[in-house]
């Protein structure tokens, strides 16, 4: 096998992505990286958590973002919430209302991006709501 194995490719990574565990966003999420930023998904550090910027805030995922930093030398930090978040009640929370839901999403990642900046300020915090239809939401 001509693979690489994981002890020949280097720890340090610049990245780190945060997901929601929903599937149905992947793939877009992964091309947004591609196109919009140049990233390979597959060449981050990866997290999924259901509601995502949540677990940012709670500090659940906050050991995790500190290892990328310290020991894989991460840069940056890419937050994904999505319309439709379970995490964040689903879209009956919100009366089906996407802005809605998209406003609360936009001021828990403004949280996150606070917890971030309060233990590792060097690093930059890049979030997006995605909807469904696949496209960032605007603010």
């Amino acid at each position: 096998m001509g693979e690489r194995k994981p002890r020949d490719i280097p720890k340090r990574v610049d990245h780190i992505v945060i997901t929601c565990m929903d599937f149905r966003y992947l793939e877009t999420i992964d091309q947004l990286l591609k196109d919009k930023h140049g990233i390979n998904m597959l060449r981050t550090d990866f997290l999924s958590i259901g509601g995502a910027s949540k677990g940012v805030v709670d500090g659940s995922l906050m050991p995790s973002i500190k290892i990328g930093y310290e020991k894989h030398g991460v840069k940056n930090v890419y937050i994904f919430d999505h319309i439709d978040c379970g995490g964040f009640g689903g879209q009956e929370a919100y009366d089906n209302d996407e802005q809605k839901e998209a406003d609360d999403h936009f001021e828990s990642q403004d949280r996150a991006q606070e917890a971030v900046h309060k233990i590792m300020p060097e690093l930059e915090v890049v979030c997006y709501v995605i909807g469904l239809d696949g496209e960032p939401v605007e603010r």
